[in-house]
Parts: C-alpha cells; sequence; structure tokens
C-alpha cells in the first residue's frame, strides 16, 4: 500500500525477504536500503533499534508473538495492522487510509480507495446482473 501513496522510499525495514513480491523492494533489500528484520517473535530487535524507524507497521494478533509492547520499550512506535484479518478485498483495501494517515496523505488514500471501491462494486453488480438475466451458471475448468 505504501507503493500506492508513493512512499516507497520510507520504507527500511522489512519481516521477510521472501514475502515480498514487489521487485523494487527487492532491489532495494539486495542494496542494503532495506534490512530484513524477522517477523513478531523472532524479530531481531537490534536490527530494529539501528533502523531506527520512524514508525513500524506489524500485525496485531492479541497472542504471544506480538512483538508492539517491546517496540514501544525500545522507543519505536509501533503502528497496529490487522489487515490480515479482513475478510473482504474492500476490507483490505480500506487499510490504506491507515497508512495515508501516518504520511500525511489522507486525500490521496481517500481518494484512491474511493475510486477502487467504486470499480469494485461496479464489476461486481454487473457480474449479479449478467448472472441473472443469463441463467447460466460459470464453473471454472
Amino acid at each position: 500500500m505504501l507503493r500506492l501513496l508513493g512512499e516507497f522510499e520510507s520504507i527500511v525495514g522489512v519481516g521477510k525477504k521472501e514475502w515480498i513480491g514487489n521487485e523494487t523492494i527487492l532491489e532495494r533489500i539486495d542494496s542494503g536500503k532495506v534490512l530484513e528484520t524477522g517477523l513478531s517473535g523472532s524479530m531481531n530487535m537490534e536490527t530494529m533499534v539501528n533502523l531506527s524507524p520512524d514508525i513500524a507497521f506489524v500485525y496485531s494478533s492479541g497472542s504471544d508473538t506480538d512483538v508492539h509492547e517491546k517496540l514501544e520499550a525500545m522507543g519505536i512506535k509501533p503502528g497496529l495492522s490487522s489487515m490480515h484479518l479482513e475478510g473482504h478485498p474492500l476490507g483490505v483495501l480500506e487499510w490504506i487510509k491507515f497508512f495515508g494517515a501516518f504520511f500525511g496523505k489522507s486525500d490521496d488514500a481517500d481518494a484512491y480507495f474511493a475510486d477502487a471501491a467504486f470499480r469494485y462494486e461496479t464489476l461486481e453488480a454487473g457480474w449479479r446482473t449478467f448472472r441473472q438475466t443469463s441463467g447460466s451458471h460459470c464453473r471454472a475448468g
């Protein structure tokens, strides 16, 4: 979502390289501009402190592996995200508003979400209409 907000340069650390699918971030990892920090309970706190981020976006699950209290104790502000718990694509995308607030880009985030939601809902309505009027059912494979 930070790509959508034009904030790639703000990323200084990621949990695991294997979980990254964006070529720009992978190149930044390979060049040493972005470091791997580890995930949750196995997060390397020394790396986090050395990165000195303005904020560390971490997942919050309510389990023993949550690290936000450790980050706070080390003077790092955690931004708690639970977007992985969303049950609908628009619920996940709406988290762009959360990220936008931290970068002073709330208006951009709101506009992006509104446009994407409109396109999604338009496609969804078209599909419902097609299914109702065609009387047919589609099967994959």
